[in-house]
């Protein structure tokens, strides 16, 4: 980069709530002859706005040194897909048959792990919403889930909104899961992480917390 500042150079740093006050009073943004607009991919109604607001300005300053980029852009809801690679050959020559597990876009599909015995798979399910869906955001508003790969069933562990549970992992004989998670699971807290188990034909049924036995949902 070239070193294009002066002694009369000034940065400001703002949030976005307040860039977004300044154009109430200056709506061409006069004071400034760069704007960066940094963790542009952390999708919030105020960046959407802004971003739309500077795309239109910079049309009307072309003094204006307005450059944003994204990255990570919106991404489409991710599906769980099972790929049959012993399958025989189609007239098209492909061996690679492919089958979609879960369906209607109510989530997005993430952090998948497989059992030892290949019978189960557990997955992250974050939310469908794109703005619960951001970096910021994912940990919270996702659900842990099970799907029994021999039926295609799958059962929601947990149904909790703004507590995030993660690392659903399977014990060596593939009958019993375990997951991470605080220690109120109805409730968003700041409290430390916990150990709850259960055992996977125990379905429906709540989860131990492994230090205490005690059953949460």
């Amino acid at each position: 980069f070239q070193d294009q500042i002066g002694e009369d150079t000034l940065v400001k740093f703002m949030t976005d709530g307040i860039l977004l006050a300044e154009t109430q009073s200056d709506r061409m943004l006069r004071r400034y002859d760069t704007l960066i607009i940094d963790e542009a991919h952390e999708r919030s109604l105020n960046i959407d706005f802004l971003l739309g607001y500077l795309q239109q300005l910079v049309k009307k300053r072309r003094d204006l040194k307005f450059t944003v980029n994204i990255r990570n852009p919106e991404t489409p809801v991710a599906s769980l897909w099972v790929v049959n690679l012993s399958a025989t050959p189609s007239q098209d020559g492909n061996a690679h048959t492919t089958k979609r597990l879960t369906e209607g876009g109510a989530y997005s599909v993430d952090d998948v792990t497989i059992s030892k015995d290949g019978k189960w798979v557990g997955f992250r399910g974050l939310a469908a919403n794109r703005y619960q869906r951001g970096i910021t955001s994912e940990n919270i508003y996702s659900d842990l889930y099970l799907l029994e790969a021999a039926t295609g069933t799958i059962e929601r562990l947990t149904s909790n909104a703004e507590i995030g549970e993660r690392n659903l992992s399977f014990s060596p004989d593939s009958q019993s899961l375990a997951f991470s998670g605080p220690d109120d699971l109805t409730t968003y807290g700041m409290s430390n992480s916990r150990v709850y188990v259960r055992s996977i034909a125990d379905r429906g049924k709540p989860c131990t917390e492994a230090r205490t036995g005690q059953m949460h949902r």
